[in-house]
């Protein structure tokens, strides 16, 4: 089952908007705090309002584009800083920090073969940035951001768990063990999808595989649409809004007519 997910810097979505745009979690930004950039980062308010509405929270850090080429000693700092603004905005123990590596990454070692041997040396100050996340938080719980081929790499060599893949710098190439898949962009948000249960969500009180939340998340009321993209089923997206196909389909008459047929680029009403 495929999860729409959001992610946006400076802007600010209620939990309302964020189901209208038929999302089920947000990405959001911890970094290093200067006038120019304490607007995009997550607050506790804020990570109060998207729980109670029973939006995911997923973690990143970045500063600047180009953090990772900052090697160890920056890796380990931001990783720490990380997770102090992560724990302070509510963030529960055990869920991954992703780090952005925003820019389309040179081969370091270009005379060498690309297979999994290679993955750290070709991945030159980026590996030993992510060694320092490592030193900070351990692999279990650093995840990254970026291109096909520098995900890829992280993922060989073993510095990363949770990887979130961006369509741009990755010349249509997919990695098979990404949690989250970027590839749209909307000015004031972006749009990614994710195809496993766990890509990093949580909400105060809760992380997946709690049995029980402190938070009893309030669906906003108003109209909830979802745009159709490829692979998604009318059962599935029933399964993910907690409703069902027969429910939808009523909520829109002339064009859903059969349960079994929904097409890619429809926009339903599913609440």
């Amino acid at each position: 089952m495929s999860h729409k997910v959001l992610d946006y810097s400076f802007a600010r979505f209620s939990g309302a908007q964020v189901h209208n745009l038929g999302a089920v979690a947000v990405c959001r930004y911890l970094t290093v705090v200067t006038p120019d950039t304490k607007g995009k980062l997550l607050t506790r308010a804020e990570a109060e309002g998207l729980s109670a509405a029973g939006i995911g929270i997923v973690s990143v850090f970045e500063f600047t584009a180009k953090d990772a080429l900052g090697g160890h000693r920056q890796g380990k700092e931001y990783a720490t800083l990380a997770h102090e603004q992560h724990t302070a905005a509510g963030g529960p123990s055990g869920r991954p920090i992703y780090f952005g590596v925003d820019f389309d990454t040179p081969d370091f070692a270009s005379n060498l073969p690309n297979t999994p041997e290679h993955a750290l040396a070709k991945l030159g100050p980026i590996g030993e940035y992510f060694r320092g996340c490592n030193d900070a938080l351990g692999s279990h719980l650093t995840g990254a951001y970026g291109g096909y081929w520098v995900i890829k790499r992280l993922f060989e060599a073993n510095l990363i768990s949770f990887g979130w893949q961006t369509v741009a710098w990755s010349g249509g190439q997919r990695y098979p063990r990404i949690a989250l898949y970027q590839t749209g962009f909307h000015g004031s948000y972006d749009e990614n999808f994710g195809d496993v249960g766990d890509f990093g969500q949580w909400r105060i009180g809760w992380r997946p595989g709690d049995m029980s939340s402190q938070v009893v998340p309030v669906i906003p009321d108003g109209k909830v649409w979802h745009k159709v993209k490829p692979g998604d089923t009318l059962g599935g997206i029933a399964s993910a809004f907690g409703t069902s196909p027969q429910a939808i389909a009523a909520l829109n008459p002339g064009l859903i007519t059969d349960v079994n047929h929904i097409e890619v680029g429809w926009n339903i009403r599913v609440k």
